[in-house]
């Protein structure tokens, strides 16, 4: 699902597994109503849900990076980063792209670019690039004039920016 008006991506609901116990179907049902109030712009009332579920499941990375995608939605990007890094840290070295894509953006309007900068040659180095993402940070960066992170990138990457497998990928991760 993307959100309205942003350059983030909501995993879709039924990407959070599915689990038997009557306390995991409770979890589930409550994140698919918070992404519902997050997608109608209700941040506050999804922020809470997602609140509430971390006291059931402190671990899962689902419901901190969803928090983290809420808490930047509602103007707090550096908290919002802080909750998404966590998320990737849970995963403890599974790389969830579209956790690694929020980020950029979500340390892109923290102004920290070197978060976002990091997070996004992870994304392409594991072959799931943003193109957007990849254009948003790269702009910002020329337009203060740090010019030796874009010069390494287009030495890495520039083969590839118009490499219609990757734009087949970029568009299939939007």
């Amino acid at each position: 699902l993307k959100l309205p008006q942003q350059n983030i991506v909501v995993a879709p609901s039924d990407s959070f597994v599915a689990s038997k116990s009557l306390i995991e179907r409770r979890v589930e049902n409550e994140v698919e109503r918070a992404i519902k109030l997050q997608n109608e712009g209700n941040f506050t009332s999804a922020a809470n849900i997602y609140r509430r579920l971390l006291q059931i499941e402190e671990h899962n990375s689902n419901i901190w990076h969803l928090l983290g995608v809420t808490r930047h939605l509602q103007g707090y990007s550096g908290t919002g980063a802080k909750f998404i890094s966590h998320a990737i840290n849970l995963e403890k070295g599974n790389f969830v792209a579209l956790y690694h894509q929020n980020l950029v953006e979500v340390c892109r309007n923290a102004g920290d670019l070197q978060c976002a900068y990091d997070s996004l040659l992870l994304t392409w180095d594991n072959q799931v690039p943003n193109l957007d993402h990849t254009r948003n940070l790269l702009n910002d960066l020329i337009q203060i004039h740090e010019i030796e992170p874009v010069i390494a990138f287009y030495e890495k990457y520039g083969e590839h920016l118009l490499d219609p497998a990757r734009v087949a990928v970029d568009a299939r991760n939007t």
